[in-house]
């Protein structure tokens, strides 16, 4: 994509929720070498490994994401998907979205 001009257009139908999943320890000291699982679609930094054996390599290892029309909706979806996996001991946060959604989204 070198030197060539993207064209960019926002989407306004869906929101769209990423919820990062980090190594035990993170962010002091984050345990190295744990197993990372594959999922299609998701976002990866700070692994190495193979396709059918990821292993972090830092703290933020992996962000799953996904998508409806309201916040609500694509919250529960990604919650939904992650715990679906397999995540051995990685950690990741259970409020995100939260303080987008008010009273009458949820």
């Amino acid at each position: 994509l070198q030197g060539q001009v993207l064209d960019l257009q926002w989407q306004h139908a869906d929101t769209y929720l990423g919820v990062v999943l980090a190594a035990p320890g993170y962010p002091d000291k984050p345990t190295t070498g744990i197993s990372v699982p594959t999922v299609k679609g998701a976002d990866y930094a700070s692994v190495n490994g193979t396709t059918e054996q990821l292993l972090g390599n830092g703290g933020r290892l992996m962000m799953v994401t996904d998508h409806a029309p309201s916040l609500a909706e694509a919250q529960r979806r990604v919650y939904a998907r992650l715990a679906k996996l397999d995540l051995g001991d990685l950690i990741y946060r259970t409020d995100i979205g939260d303080k987008g959604l008010d009273d009458s989204s949820v």
